[in-house]
């Protein structure tokens, strides 16, 4: 699929609550942006959650335990509802299901060309299981195919910003 958007210095990561799967993504991304010559052109990552009730609480245990599993210490991170400010921050929004999606492009119409399933952004199908209250494997699995798609992200970014050096 091709990106609309021609700056990819800020990406978001969606889930639901900002617990578990956005909050992997945002730190396994962030932590393999810093090995690679995309940290000096300020690409970076965060994340939300489309659940209101969930702003302010700690992200789960096993996330924390799967992301220190990997080296990424989350201290003190929150969960962090998805508000204008952050979709205006962002250049692209990856959401972790469908519903997400929809809800962003609803409240945001303005900014749904910005707004993709985050298989869908890396030319796949299917969507990234909520890991919540299913044990610590599954957790686990949801970081593996994280990381999958964080890595075929970061090679869709490396190859635009290649492409716009050779043309520009």
């Amino acid at each position: 699929m091709p990106i609309k958007n021609s700056k990819y210095g800020n990406i978001l990561f969606v889930c639901s609550a900002n617990a578990s799967r956005s909050i992997i993504a945002e730190y396994l991304f962030n932590m393999l942006v810093r090995n690679t010559f995309l940290h000096e052109k300020g690409i970076k990552a965060y994340s939300a959650g489309v659940n209101k009730e969930s702003e302010g609480k700690n992200i789960t245990e096993e996330t924390r335990t799967v992301l220190l599993e990997t080296g990424i210490d989350p201290q003190g991170r929150k969960c962090q509802h998805i508000n204008k400010a952050l979709v205006d921050w962002a250049d692209i929004i990856l959401t972790m299901e469908i519903k997400h999606k929809h809800y962003i492009t609803n409240l945001f119409p303005d900014d749904h060309s910005k707004v993709f399933l985050i298989t869908e952004f890396v030319g796949e199908e299917g969507e990234v299981d909520n890991p919540y209250q299913k044990g610590i494997e599954a957790y686990r699995l949801c970081a593996e195919q994280l990381g999958r798609l964080v890595r075929l992200i970061l090679e869709k970014i490396e190859e635009r910003l290649e492409h716009n050096k050779s043309t520009g």
